[in-house]
């Protein structure tokens, strides 16, 4: 899970680029789909061009529905041709929740 706030802006290469938050989607990446309880209702993540934007666009959904949140575990699955990511979160009110994400166009089915 990606940590922090602020991706650092303004050393070396990166002189004159501004500062994205860290749980902002890649730039291509949107949601379609359910609420994420439970596979059949994933939250899809569409436009991912690989495992990395596939995961950033977890977290910003994560951040967007449950700030606050605390990342507690994670399982990868592919289900007919279907790849589904479940992240185990603790909201910020202390409860458990699990989050199903259909994350099959940036990792393939597995």
């Amino acid at each position: 899970m990606l940590a922090g706030s602020l991706v650092a802006a303004g050393s070396g290469a990166d002189e004159g680029r501004k500062a994205r938050p860290v749980d902002a989607a890649p730039k291509d990446v949107a949601f379609s789909g359910g609420d994420g309880n439970g596979c059949d209702r994933a939250v899809v993540i569409r436009g991912a061009k690989g495992a990395r934007d596939s995961v950033a666009g977890e977290m910003a959904w994560l951040r967007a529905h449950y700030p606050g949140d605390k990342f507690r575990d994670t399982t990868v699955e592919t289900r007919g041709k279907r790849t589904f990511e479940e992240i185990v979160i603790e909201t910020a009110a202390g409860e458990k929740r699990v989050v199903c994400f259909d994350v099959t166009e940036g990792f393939g089915s597995l």
